[in-house]
């Protein structure tokens, strides 16, 4: 799971950097190779790790917060500018 982070942490510095629609059409593949990558991992140890009382409601949780993420990325951009976003959303897949 830590290596399915790569490709998101590439694809924001790629963002940050970006001045072409290339670059900008490569940075949104890498971010989305880097969610599909970690997306099945995490439902597979929620449905290892809970209870199966709880495991419909742990899985909604965590499309919940990769929802909440988005919208979190959203707001920042309208408080700073779209590099200054990239930055800071960087920071996520690192830690």
């Amino acid at each position: 799971m830590i290596l399915a982070n790569v490709p998101s942490i590439f694809g924001w510095i790629l963002l940050y950097y970006t001045h072409s629609t290339v670059s900008l059409y490569s940075s949104t593949v890498l971010m989305g190779l880097g969610i599909g990558f970690s997306e099945a991992p995490i439902l597979s140890y929620i449905g290892e790790i809970t209870e199966p009382r709880l495991r419909g409601s742990m899985a909604s949780l965590a499309c919940t917060s990769s929802m909440f993420g988005v919208l979190l990325t959203y707001f920042l951009g309208y408080l700073f500018e779209c590099r200054t976003v990239a930055l800071l959303s960087t920071l996520c897949p690192i830690t």
